[in-house]
């Protein structure tokens, strides 16, 4: 079994256990990038120290002294919070304080307030602006990979 075999059964298992479709294309993407260097080898061919070598590689890519913002789209931040907010209501994930609509709607508040306001005032008046990398999703982090 190569390693392009390999992977199509990896997502295709991703695929069941419910991965979303952006984590999938994000895993296919290093999937590529690993068989454009390494070459579609057999498994049993793939070694520790080959790996060890192709990831050493790829560190030399990676941005140093560079700091990150992740900006996650306003959407994507309150349909979080009211997921976690069921899902804790419902008994599904373990709570130990108290929830109550009162507080999420506070913290939906509060978020949009962080993210419309407060967020963009501080990368607009930050001293760091050439060592600011702005990240919206797992894509953008692995196009920076690329470069």
């Amino acid at each position: 079994m190569n390693l392009n075999e390999l992977w199509s059964l990896y997502e295709a298992d991703k695929r069941i256990q419910g991965f979303s479709p952006k984590t999938l294309k994000a895993y296919a993407l290093q999937h590529k990038m690993l068989v454009l260097e390494l070459g579609n080898l057999d498994v049993t061919e793939v070694t520790l120290t080959i790996l060890k070598e192709y990831l050493a590689k790829q560190a030399v890519h990676l941005k140093t002294d560079k700091i990150v913002v992740l900006m996650t789209p306003l959407s994507v931040q309150e349909e979080r919070i009211w997921k976690r907010y069921e899902e804790r209501i419902a008994g599904i994930v373990p709570n130990k304080k108290r929830e109550t609509l009162e507080g999420i709607h506070n913290l939906l508040a509060w978020n949009k307030d962080y993210n419309l306001t407060k967020l963009p005032n501080l990368i607009g008046h930050w001293d760091y602006k050439h060592k600011m990398i702005l990240v919206r999703d797992n894509l953008d982090l692995l196009e920076l990979q690329l470069m």
